[in-house]
């Protein structure tokens, strides 16, 4: 085995270990990445395929010593004996990093990053990715090459640096340690596109049991554990979750209290103002956002608010969104009293 090789596996050694001399078979379960392997690539919802292919890799790993914990030298025996199969570096580095998401330079942060960007973008836009790879897949095994992946992205309006997208098609290649095969390895599209749908169902048993075409009837939306929780929160521009030192809080938590009590002298209503703003051709014209200075112009000149300019831009601060909008339904929310909801059987407001 290669010194660049045997860098990559002291790498994951490193990761399994945490300082420590043995690991154990509950700490291989947990770090190996089961849902890369070609077996439960294949059969993306089920997940006791991947169970499966966990238990199988680790009694592989564990077949030459009875007991529970694997020294660094068993480890290392492993894989030189997989390093014998595999004739690039090339490959070999990408089966370390299907197997343990542990890559040279990149980090597994950097990997559900990329995924993240894409879940956004299809949750935001209701995007199918499925039908953008089904043309290149003529005979529906599920495969498509590594370019045509990259381009049914692009045809998804899904625009990704070069370094994400590779990472996303390593992440979803057909490699195994059986041996380098003699073509260029192909990426299974059916299991990226099985994560990217987990972002609209609710739980992962949810997408385990079957797609939405399969079952139309399946809950979605709603708030889950999972780290889509804030894409499936529908309540998620009515509210600003940022969180400003106690001290700022404790200056906006008397700025709302005489906003509001100055839109109720002078009967204002905070959100048609930024309607209007948010409405204007010469603005981004973004959903219930509005620019900075957009903001700043409708508290104090429209409204006629008095306010000083630090308290203008913790507002800003409260109430900023990612993409460097100020989130104005948020902060109508906060200052204009709640609605009456209207019961249209009975006439009467609740």
């Amino acid at each position: 085995m290669s010194e660049y090789r045997l860098g990559l596996v002291q790498k994951v050694w490193e990761m399994l270990s945490c300082g420590k001399e043995q690991v154990t078979r509950e700490d291989v379960r947990s770090a190996y990445n089961a849902e890369g392997t070609c077996k439960a690539m294949a059969f993306p919802k089920v997940q006791a395929v991947a169970e499966e292919a966990r238990e199988d890799f680790v009694g592989r790993l564990f077949a030459a010593e009875a007991a529970e914990s694997l020294s660094e030298s068993a480890f290392l025996a492993h894989y030189r004996q997989v390093s014998r199969g595999i004739r690039s570096e090339r490959y070999f580095a990408l089966l370390i990093f299907k197997q343990w998401k542990v890559r040279e330079l990149v980090s597994a942060g950097a990997v559900e990053g990329a995924l993240w960007s894409v879940k956004c973008k299809a949750y935001k836009e209701r995007i199918r990715l499925k039908e953008f790879f089904e043309d290149f897949d003529k005979l529906r095994c599920g495969y498509v090459s590594e370019t045509q992946l990259m381009s049914g992205l692009s045809m998804a309006g899904i625009l990704l640096s070069p370094g994400e997208m590779q990472l996303i098609a390593d992440l979803y290649k057909e490699v195994e340690e059986v041996g380098e095969p003699l073509g260029l390895p192909r990426v299974c599209y059916r299991a990226f596109c099985a994560e990217v749908d987990s972002c609209f169902t609710t739980t992962a048993a949810a997408a385990a049991a079957a797609s939405l075409e399969e079952c139309p009837t399946s809950v979605v939306g709603g708030r889950g554990t999972r780290r889509e929780a804030p894409l499936l929160d529908t309540q998620r521009f009515q509210r600003s979750d940022v969180l400003l030192p106690l001290e700022e809080e404790e200056v906006l938590a008397c700025v709302f209290q005489r906003l509001r009590s100055a839109c109720k002298i002078k009967r204002l209503q905070v959100k048609q103002v930024f309607d209007d703003a948010c409405r204007n051709q010469n603005s981004a014209m973004a959903v219930g956002q509005v620019t900075r200075p957009q903001f700043m112009q409708a508290i104090t000149s429209k409204l006629g608010l008095s306010l000083e300019a630090q308290e203008v831009e913790l507002l800003c601060k409260k109430f900023a969104t990612s993409e460097g909008m100020v989130n104005y339904v948020a902060c109508a929310n906060t200052i204009d009293p709640p609605a009456k909801k209207y019961d249209p059987y009975s006439f009467k407001y609740l």
